[in-house]
């Protein structure tokens, strides 16, 4: 007895016949679409590797790259992204002009985390769409989004984040101080850029929300508040150099540390008023001291750096610390949302491992008797509010 496979394309009998001792009852498909299974009247069962059996066909690719697409898609469902790899360059080699493998190889490669290889092959993908006579096919374009139009929306999204950023930041990973279009230029070579266009461009309509996210997790800043000491690095001794190759003495040392610490804290970018304002050009310092509200407000963490606390200290050396005289002091911890009190060694005030210190009972306590601002306006200012909005006329 023998089992015999056709095509329902060509209606010829495709791949070589099953051979059976008895009566074969039924045939079915494993669930991941790899072995064919026939059951014989007396109890016998037998296993057949379909891609052998299909070996003897593989001309008819009409009907093998279907088989390798479903098989593929199968395999994507249990994120075997290298054998999925492995199907999609058999269906281009099979049909070359065809987009299907072209759209498996994307999926491969954007669940293996090679964004930028996904990219290319998604290129490919539209170029045999938009090359297909068949109308049916080419209507399939339009479930897609260009290249171009998900790279114009990236760049809107992006300077619209930029607009109440600092002009210039220190990138933590690199330790260089980038302006703005170096900090562009670090987001287009990242692998969050590249992550994006290779997931947006699969949808048709522009998907804004995701690319907002991405965007604005990727240009968080992080912003230093601190008593400023004798020769802190301006601008000009460090711009195109690497803070972490300095020598680690005195505020080059702060520098550092307060780098590392937002690098550790996963934050890319962060900012000092010692060197990231240009201290020579009037307009920059103007527009800075103007802008600096605002900055601290959309920073994601402000980080308060505590240079006469000693480590281990216990309540109330907030209160006594140099920082909490400053003229600025008051607009650097009402602003931020998110602020972290670090003491002389760089370990975090009274061990408090919170996310936000602003939500910690015993340091606002500590600095409304301190500074007469009610906690609650500590923690929730907001401009316009009274009380505190005195306070910031400080200095």
């Amino acid at each position: 007895m023998t089992v015999r496979l056709w095509s329902t394309k060509t209606h010829q009998q495709i791949g070589q016949a099953l051979q059976h001792t008895a009566f074969a009852w039924c045939v079915s498909i494993s669930p991941n679409e790899e072995m064919l299974v026939s059951g014989g009247g007396e109890g016998e069962v037998l296993f057949w590797s379909i891609e052998n059996t299909l070996s003897a066909a593989i001309q008819l690719y009409s009907l093998c790259d279907s088989y390798f697409v479903h098989r593929s898609n199968v395999k994507l469902g249990r994120h075997l992204y290298l054998e999925v790899l492995q199907d999609a360059e058999t269906v281009i080699e099979l049909n070359p002009s065809s987009h299907r493998g072209y759209e498996l190889k994307h999926a491969a490669l954007h669940g293996a985390q090679r964004y930028g290889e996904a990219i290319e092959a998604f290129k490919l993908m539209l170029s045999k769409l938009d090359d297909v006579s068949d109308q049916k096919i080419r209507q399939l374009r339009q479930r897609y989004v260009s290249p171009s139009e998900v790279d114009d929306a990236i760049l809107r999204v992006i300077h619209a984040q930029l607009e109440n950023a600092p002009l210039r930041l220190l990138n933590t990973s690199t330790g260089r101080l980038c302006d703005r279009e170096t900090q562009i230029n670090a987001f287009m070579e990242s692998i969050e850029y590249k992550k994006l266009m290779s997931s947006s461009m699969t949808h048709g309509h522009l998907q804004m929300k995701p690319i907002k996210d991405a965007v604005m997790m990727y240009f968080r800043w992080v912003m230093l508040s601190h008593r400023w000491e004798r020769k802190e690095p301006r601008l000009y001794d460090i711009q195109d150099k690497v803070v972490y190759n300095f020598d680690p003495a005195g505020t080059v040392e702060k520098l550092q540390k307060f780098c590392e610490v937002a690098r550790d804290a996963g934050y890319s970018w962060a900012w000092s008023d010692t060197c990231c304002i240009d201290q020579s050009n009037n307009a920059e310092v103007q527009r800075s001291v103007n802008s600096m509200f605002v900055w601290y407000r959309q920073s994601a963490l402000t980080i308060v750096y505590l240079s006469d606390v000693p480590p281990s200290s216990q309540p109330g050396a907030l209160a006594n610390s140099v920082w909490n005289t400053r003229g600025w002091t008051v607009q650097e911890f009402l602003a931020p949302r998110v602020i972290l009190f670090y003491q002389a060694d760089w370990t975090l005030y009274l061990n408090d491992c919170s996310p936000n210190h602003k939500e910690s009972i015993v340091i606002m306590r500590e600095l409304e008797d301190s500074t007469g601002i009610d906690a609650r306006s500590l923690v929730t200012f907001r401009p316009g509010m009274t009380g505190a909005r005195e306070k910031t006329q400080m200095g």
